[in-house]
């Protein structure tokens, strides 16, 4: 099942009205199922003290993208942040400036950004 749902991220939301007929503990085993990994990275440590029902509804609603080691930029210096990124696999240098040596490296399991 995690298969699926790691090829299209957005199965839950479009299957939503059926997530929505499970119980609340069916809910909450389902995206703990699905998405363990992600818990065991970053529930435990950003959302420690929120109920399971809440941890459960924002990470139905996270938009994924991955990013191919290739890319140089995610997002430009002087623009604001209006989203939090969460580093599930690999690293993400910060640079003053292009070709400039880095002045931070966020591993993984790290985040940055708005929240």
């Amino acid at each position: 099942m995690e298969e699926s749902f790691g090829s299209d991220y957005n199965m839950i939301i479009e299957e939503y009205s059926f997530y929505q007929k499970l119980t609340p503990k069916m809910q909450n085993a389902l995206i703990k199922s699905i998405f363990s990994a992600f818990h065991k990275k970053f529930a435990k440590s950003l959302f420690k003290s929120c109920e399971q029902s809440f941890v459960s509804d924002i990470t139905i609603n996270l938009y994924s993208r991955s990013f191919p080691a290739e890319i140089t930029t995610v997002m430009e210096e002087g623009n604001k942040f209006s989203e939090m990124f969460l580093i599930h696999k690999g690293s993400i240098s910060i640079h003053f400036g292009q070709g400039t040596p880095p002045i931070l490296v966020l591993p993984e399991s790290s985040h940055f950004g708005d929240y």
